[in-house]
């Protein structure tokens, strides 16, 4: 940051005479075609925290997210009255990651013996307690399910997990319960951060050049490097 006293005088009256008619005809305009006004609304924090933090919001305006109690502990926000601890699987902590349209929310908790931001990664929805994904993929999987990112209204989850193989790579779940592991870009490992309403995933995969690229995952079934910007060697 440069500290106003060590720019030039003459600088510092040439900002100032230059931004006050942009200001002036910013507030002209907000005025004239009727913006929207916006406000910021404090959350707060779950009883006895220090801190909160929101992760995502949906089409209800249901925000969810992670408050501090300890190391942190899930949280949805309705609206109305205080955040609601999601509590854990047992152990002490966790977060809220992302909410669908229905109200369903992801995330990871801790199971029971575990205080650390550690998986495994659940499901949660008003109809009963958080779920650990684990339990409600097929048995014969083999998959060790760690984190769960995102969900869209079809209850289409993605995260990231431990393959049959014991690779990290990012996952598809679907309300069958399958699980479809999205692969690399020829790289080792893998991890999901969203999809879209049409089944479309992106995330992140290393190469077989071990560097990490974006990637975007749709209906073909193959996994697209994204690529970089301007010959960088990540994204």
């Amino acid at each position: 940051m440069i500290r106003a006293n060590s720019v030039p005088m003459r600088w510092q009256h040439m900002t100032k005479a230059a931004l006050l008619p942009a200001v002036l005809l910013l507030f002209a305009a907000s005025n004239a075609f009727g913006a929207v006004q916006y406000a910021i609304t404090d959350l707060g924090t779950l009883s006895g925290g220090s801190y909160s933090s929101a992760n995502d919001i949906n089409n209800s305006g249901q925000v969810v997210g992670l408050a501090g109690i300890g190391w942190g502990r899930p949280f949805l926000y309705t609206g109305s009255g205080p955040m609601r601890d999601l509590g854990t699987l047992g152990g002490a902590c966790g977060c809220a990651c992302d909410i669908n349209d229905s109200g369903q929310v992801v995330g990871w908790a801790n199971p029971s013996g575990s205080d650390n931001d550690a998986g495994p990664p659940f499901l949660y929805n008003d109809s009963g307690p958080m779920q650990d994904l684990n339990n409600l993929i097929a048995p014969s999987s083999g998959w060790v399910l760690t984190d769960a990112t995102a969900i869209n209204d079809k209850g289409q989850i993605v995260g990231s997990g431990d393959n049959p193989a014991g690779q990290r790579h990012a996952f598809l779940y679907g309300t069958s319960g399958v699980i479809q592991d999205l692969g690399t870009l020829g790289g080792a490992s893998s991890s999901a951060n969203g999809i879209n309403e049409s089944g479309q995933v992106v995330g992140g995969a290393s190469t077989s050049a071990g560097q990490r690229h974006a990637f975007l995952y749709g209906a073909s079934g193959v996994i697209q490097d994204l690529g970089t910007l301007g010959g960088a060697s990540s994204s």
